[in-house]
């Protein structure tokens, strides 16, 4: 289902850090169908990427806050936008490894909300033909080293704030800034709090249970299907990941859901249960590769994994395994 998108506002302004001069708009964007539609397609893209993290502003002595709440009030977008352009600068003058880019930021109406949008368009190198006409015509290529992504591309950097309740979703890189690695985005200009992505999430969930079953179970392959198995469910059914539920059916021994709990704890993941968006369907659901010590490769859905009529793991007395692929109606060479 598509969401009702109003782009009501939006500037362009041009951040270097390779030397040049950055360049702070006096004016809005007149939004031509061709540039609303680019802006909107991203901001499309923006709610639906796994590696946004939901979060909150700090409270106390955050100015990029106040000034966001100022801009509620006064509505002057324009001075708004130059703030925030200001707010990348200073990163960048520091002596930073914070790319070069174009900064949107966009004023927008979606379901009746109203939304801030800070879009960071980090150039991409792409070519273009070139007509040289010094001695005859010559058609030869060039480098373009200022292209914008394109629509079909995501965003390696945004923000967007709710306006009407002050939350935010971030998608951030870190940077090298005066020698350090840091989320300057989070950190130094919009001063929110620490989160992890839904794409962090899951992959910390099966990262644990992954080092927990290889270190003390000697990689036993149904614990870990288990695992899938549980998530999958969870997922499907309520879309959240039940730690309690994924602790209890992979581990049938105490000190195995104690480690799985200890080491879920120093990730900083809270809480029983996390809601998981759909937009976390794809790395949920994604088929578990099996690589065996001979070299063989083998795909399987997660939801097959305990379905001893599809797939069996036979443990044998020797110490392998056999792996056996049931009812097979045809098989496609790829």
């Amino acid at each position: 289902m598509e969401s009702d998108m109003t782009i009501r506002k939006a500037i362009l302004h041009i951040l270097d850090n390779t030397g040049g001069v950055s360049v702070v708009s006096d004016k809005e964007l007149i939004l031509s169908t061709e540039i609303d539609e680019y802006i909107s397609k991203h901001l499309d893209k923006c709610f639906l990427d796994i590696d946004v993290k939901n979060t909150v502003f700090v409270q106390e002595d955050n100015y990029f806050l106040e000034t966001v709440k100022s801009y509620i009030n006064d509505r002057d977008f324009i001075k708004l936008s130059k703030k925030i352009a200001e707010d990348f600068i200073s990163a960048m003058d520091v002596g930073s490894e914070i790319p070069s880019a174009d900064l949107v930021v966009t004023d927008f109406l979606m379901d009746n909300v109203l939304f801030l949008g800070i879009l960071k368009f980090n150039y991409k190198k792409s070519y273009i033909h070139f007509v040289e006409t010094e001695d005859g015509v010559r058609n030869t290529i060039v480098r373009q080293p200022c292209a914008l992504p394109l629509e079909t591309q995501k965003l390696e950097e945004f923000a967007i704030i709710n306006l009407n309740d002050l939350s935010v979703k971030i998608k951030e890189r870190s940077y090298e800034i005066k020698g350090d690695k840091t989320l300057y985005i989070s950190r130094q200009i919009l001063k929110s709090k620490s989160a992890i992505s839904e794409k962090g999430v899951v992959d910390i969930v099966e990262k644990t249970v992954k080092k927990i079953v290889r270190d003390s179970y000697d990689n036993d392959l149904s614990k870990y299907n288990s695992f899938k198995n549980t998530i999958t469910e969870d997922y499907i059914n309520n879309q959240e990941i039940n730690l309690e539920n994924i602790a209890k059916s992979t581990f049938e021994d105490e000190s195995g859901r104690q480690a799985f709990k200890e080491e879920i704890e120093k990730t900083g993941l809270s809480g029983k249960n996390i809601k998981i968006s759909h937009n976390a369907e794809k790395r949920v659901l994604r088929k578990q590769k099996l690589v065996t010590d001979t070299g063989i490769e083998i795909n399987i859905p997660a939801s097959y994994l305990n379905d001893k009529s599809i797939v069996e793991f036979i443990n044998n007395t020797d110490g392998t395994i056999s792996i056996t692929i049931k009812n097979i109606v045809n098989v496609d060479n790829k």
